[in-house]
């Protein structure tokens, strides 16, 4: 909403977006994600979403009926944390069963 407000946008509309942005119809997945996650958890491969989104992701994986693909969510808004740091990368392979995890990740 700062963010919103600072471009001078009237509250009504400012509401509406951001109600919008939290809204997973707004967020549809690349084709092959089904597949994909399907594939994964077929092979025995745990996966954990690990993002530095500010809302929870998971009704978007239910929408789309892929969050029984998906053992685990490190979303670094429960942390306290605007964006993912390393310790999220390691708290998102720990919550699957493993202890490090090596990633090349932007600043």
């Amino acid at each position: 909403m700062l963010w919103f407000s600072e471009a001078n946008l009237d509250t009504a509309l400012a509401e509406t977006l951001y109600a919008l942005d939290r809204d997973p119809v707004a967020h549809p997945i690349y084709e092959d994600v089904p597949e994909t996650l399907q594939r994964l958890k077929t092979l025995g491969i745990k996966v954990a979403i690990v993002s530095d989104i500010h809302f929870d992701l998971r009704p978007e994986f239910a929408l789309c009926g892929i969050d029984g693909f998906v053992d685990a969510y490190v979303l670094s808004f429960e942390h306290g944390r605007p964006k993912a740091r390393s310790a999220h990368l390691h708290a998102g392979a720990r919550t699957l069963g493993r202890f490090s995890v090596r990633c090349a990740h932007s600043r």
